[in-house]
C-alpha cells in the first residue's frame, strides 16, 4: 500500500481527513494529527501496488489506535 487517507467521524458525520502520503510498514506506522473529537476512524487506500489476476488489490490486517477519551 503506497498511499491512503484516514477519515475521521463523530456521531456519523465526517469531522476530518488526514492524508497518508507514505507506504505503510508491516511493523507499524504512526500518524500524528491535531486533537479532534471522533468516535470512528476509516482508512481508505488510494494507491496500491499489489495485483491479483491483473487487478489492483490490497489488504490491511489491523488498525491500532492510541487515543484519549473525552467526556461530553
Amino acid at each position: 500500500m503506497r498511499r491512503g487517507e484516514l477519515v475521521l467521524y463523530h456521531k456519523g458525520r465526517e469531522v476530518g481527513r488526514v492524508p497518508v502520503a507514505r507506504e505503510l510498514s508491516a511493523e507499524g506506522t504512526r500518524f500524528d494529527f491535531p486533537p479532534v473529537r471522533m468516535d470512528a476512524l476509516e482508512f481508505r487506500p488510494t494507491s496500491v501496488d499489489g495485483k491479483l489476476r491483473g487487478r489492483p488489490i490490497t489488504g490491511l490486517a489491523e488498525i491500532t489506535t492510541l487515543s484519549r477519551l473525552a467526556w461530553e
